[in-house]
């Protein structure tokens, strides 16, 4: 079973194995603000029972509650070329540490269009982030294990902490490319978020 939802400049991704699911293959569009109001009705450590499936609704059950909800006509845009990429530069680190460091710059960033900058070193990580007039940006140094080349790679802060608020105890994988970065965490098998960098020069 497979969630994705995507944006301009971010992907998220979730594979999940459902025992007893069988073979089927059925692509679904639900609207995302349906499914965000279904989960928050759920009753906690219920099942959930895909129970019918048309070209226009989808019934789940939960329970003693029975939830309709109608599909989107339309073809969800591929994807998966997002996901598949050379990287040239790579980090792992303690997630709590990196969303610390974002948060730490935040206030700069906010008046810089959100832009943080991140930099690889042998064995470090800068998270950076500079608004008109100063002379240096803050800077955050952590030390992680790294590798390839030294990389400068800018980003939206929001869109970094939107990913690694998924599991902010866990260990992140970081893989960067030219433009896209993958992040993947150890303790949440099965989900891959994608992040759009942005083209510029400080």
């Amino acid at each position: 079973f497979t969630t994705v939802a995507t944006g301009v400049y971010r992907l998220h991704i979730m594979h999940t194995t459902i025992k007893g699911a069988g073979t089927w293959k059925r692509d679904l569009l639900p609207p995302a603000r349906s499914l965000f109001n279904l989960v928050k009705k759920l009753p906690k450590n219920e099942d959930i029972t895909l129970s019918s499936v048309s070209d226009s609704l989808l019934t789940l059950k939960c329970g003693l509650l029975t939830f309709h909800v109608r599909m989107i006509e339309g073809t969800y845009p591929n994807y998966k070329p997002a996901i598949k990429f050379e990287t040239n530069a790579s980090f792992i680190i303690d997630a709590a540490a990196l969303k610390n460091a974002v948060l730490a710059v935040e206030p700069i960033a906010k008046d810089d269009r959100n832009i943080v900058e991140i930099v690889t070193h042998d064995g470090t990580i800068e998270v950076k982030a500079k608004r008109d007039g100063m002379k240096e940006p803050m800077r955050i140094m952590l030390n992680c294990s790294t590798q390839g080349e030294k990389k400068s790679t800018f980003y939206n802060y929001k869109y970094l902490l939107d990913s690694l608020n998924v599991a902010p105890a866990s260990i992140v994988h970081v893989a960067i490319a030219e433009r896209p970065t993958l992040i993947t965490f150890e303790s949440v098998p099965g989900f891959e978020a994608v992040v759009m960098s942005y083209a510029m020069t400080r």
